[in-house]
């Protein structure tokens, strides 16, 4: 499923000039960017020419490709120099394309299971699934060192009428719940079985590229930033029901019902 990036921003085009001590018919571009951390692949979505005479809303939007994003992916704005204009301050920037400002936002896409290892099974025909099951995350939580496609495998239930409609269209309304639940069963698994089996505090850096903890490390990441790894299978272990809360709350189940 590609994903649909907008930033609707307010700016004041003659201040900000005015601050930066650039010349008159100084201009500079507003670029929208995204960055993922699970592919590494990188993009610029829109750009837009900032004057003196710019209006204060700037809308800025894009669309990335499904299969080039995972995990967690970075959404920045950023401001660079096009020209200083005439008779800039001494202190001004003056090197087209240098970059004068930024703000970056991190995102958790619930809703992209692209790069994910996924298979599609009839849970019927297969005596170890359950054939009202409408999937099952085959994995092995105590090897988080392996590598993400050669060891893990969502699979889908084939038998399964409302599932099967859900993934073949993915933006009807009655579809989102189901995928709401399937995101968050799957982000819930990956994250309660990957705490159980730390056994001391570990940054996603420190697992290799491709791998299984990589991955999961990064999602915690994005939905719980700024904190530990080992402090969250602290708070499991002591706290279960809190933490089931806000594992509910960050992964936002039943945001498409609202």
């Amino acid at each position: 499923m590609d994903l649909t990036i907008a930033a609707d921003l307010l700016l004041q085009p003659a201040f900000i000039l005015d601050e930066l001590r650039l010349g008159d018919g100084a201009r500079l571009r507003l670029s929208l960017t995204w960055y993922s951390r699970g592919t590494q692949a990188r993009g610029v979505l829109q750009c837009a020419e900032v004057t003196s005479e710019t209006t204060p809303a700037v809308a800025l939007s894009g669309r990335v490709l499904g299969r080039d994003v995972s995990g967690a992916t970075e959404v920045s704005a950023i401001l660079t120099l096009i020209d200083a204009g005439s008779r800039p301050d001494p202190i001004a920037a003056r090197r087209p394309g240098s970059m004068l400002w930024q703000a970056t936002e991190r995102i958790a896409l619930g809703h992209n299971l692209s790069g994910f290892p996924m298979m599609w099974v009839d849970f019927d025909a297969a005596t170890h699934l359950p054939a009202r099951a409408a999937w099952h995350l085959d994995w092995d939580p105590g090897d988080l060192d392996a590598e993400l496609d050669h060891r893990t495998r969502l699979l889908l239930n084939s038998g399964h009428p409302v599932l099967a409609e859900a993934l073949a269209n993915p933006s009807s309304p009655s579809s989102r719940p189901v995928l709401e639940f399937l995101y968050h069963d799957l982000g819930r698994t990956l994250i309660t079985g990957a705490l159980r089996h730390l056994s001391e505090d570990r940054a996603a850096a420190s697992f290799s590229d491709g791998s299984l903890g990589r991955r999961i490390l990064e999602l915690m990441e994005a939905i719980f930033p700024n904190r530990r790894p080992i402090d969250l299978k602290a708070r499991m272990d002591l706290q279960p029901g809190a933490f089931d809360r806000d594992l509910q709350a960050n992964l936002r189940i039943l945001q498409a019902l609202g």
